[in-house]
């Protein structure tokens, strides 16, 4: 399974994931495990174009790199 596969089944809920994976996931994004099911932004118009500006201004530039990194993955 490569990635991206790996990445729908994930999303989708078609695959469980060990305790240690979700830890792993949160470590790598600098969340807390929570974070990771929080879905408020999928509620219709929760998401604002400022606030995504705001998150934006508050991350350095490495931040920034994973940020694009992960953009790209999912419009894609």
């Amino acid at each position: 399974m490569n990635n991206q596969e790996w990445r729908y089944f994930i999303a989708h809920g078609l695959s469980k994931q060990s305790r240690i994976s979700y830890i792993r996931i949160a470590r790598a994004l600098e969340v807390e495990i929570k974070d990771l099911f929080e879905f408020a932004h999928l509620q219709a118009g929760a998401m604002k174009v400022e606030e995504i500006e705001q998150l934006l201004a508050g991350a350095d530039e490495v931040k920034k790199r994973m940020i694009m990194k992960i953009l790209r993955a999912v419009v894609r």
